[in-house]
């Protein structure tokens, strides 16, 4: 386990450490980065739209409509209008080319555009998609990408 703020982090990290380039590219299959969430309580979850601030945060264009939603309180939540929590998180698969791209220490943006080649979706990415179907709260957002 290492804390690192992404999973493409942990490849800067584990270079800092000492961890030479060729080593973590012939081990390396994978790397998870997440995150816990408090999920909105279905029971009495409201839609509401969003602030422009929290499309800003969504990275939505201020002109269109997009709902967000809050849980209210109710006896299955307690009051607290949230239940349970749920993972948000990025899964960065070592392929060849980013395998050959860590052996010769490209550099994070290099890493992140090809992973992004690969379907790699960030935590920022995962996060607004559950803010949009109403599994966490646009505050959680906050705290997660902050």
């Amino acid at each position: 386990t290492l804390h690192t703020n992404s999973a493409i982090g942990t490849l800067t990290r584990l270079r800092n450490m000492g961890t030479e380039p060729f080593l973590v590219s012939a081990t390396l299959a994978g790397v998870i980065s997440q995150r816990l969430a408090r999920r909105v309580c279905p029971h009495c979850r409201e839609e509401r739209a969003a602030t422009e601030a929290e499309k800003a945060l969504l990275r939505i264009e201020a002109s269109k409509a997009v709902s967000v939603w809050e849980g209210k309180g109710c006896p299955q939540c307690g009051g607290f209008g949230m239940k349970g929590r749920i993972v948000v998180y990025e899964f960065l698969a070592i392929d060849e080319a980013l395998s050959e791209a860590i052996a010769r220490d490209a550099d994070a943006g290099e890493i992140r555009r090809l992973a992004e080649q690969s379907g790699f979706t960030a935590l920022r990415e995962h996060a607004t998609q559950l803010v949009l179907r109403g599994e966490i709260p646009v505050s959680a957002m906050t705290r997660i990408v902050a």
